[in-house]
C-alpha cells in the first residue's frame, strides 16, 4: 500500500483520484481493528494509516472543502489511537481555522 500511494501525495490531482479509495482503505482498516482508540499493529502500521489520512485531509485542502475536511479529521479523531493526534489536531486546526 505503501509503495503505491506515495507518489500520490506529490500533486493536487493526484490526491484528488486516489481520494476515494484511500478513504475505502481507510474504512476497511478501521473495520478489521475494530474502530477503537487502541495502539493496534506496529508503529510502522500508524505511521502508514496516519499518512494515508493526511492524503485524505490534503485533497479536501487543495479543494479548499473545509468543512467536509474537517467532519474527515474528526472520524479520524475517534478512531486512531492518541499517539497520532498531533498530527490530526494538525489539520483540524488548519480546517477550523479556514472555515472562522
Amino acid at each position: 500500500v505503501w509503495n503505491t500511494y506515495q507518489p500520490v501525495a506529490g500533486e493536487p490531482l493526484e490526491r484528488e483520484l486516489a481520494r476515494q479509495q484511500v478513504s475505502e482503505l481507510l474504512r476497511m482498516i478501521a473495520d478489521i481493528t475494530g474502530r477503537k482508540r487502541e495502539e493496534c499493529g506496529t508503529e510502522k502500521d500508524l505511521e502508514v494509516r496516519t499518512w494515508l489520512y493526511s492524503i485524505v485531509f490534503m485533497s479536501y485542502a487543495d479543494k479548499n472543502e473545509w468543512a467536509e475536511g474537517l467532519k474527515a479529521v474528526d472520524d479520524a479523531i475517534w478512531i486512531m489511537p492518541k499517539s497520532s493526534f498531533r498530527v490530526l489536531v494538525k489539520y483540524r486546526l488548519l480546517f477550523k481555522n479556514k472555515l472562522g
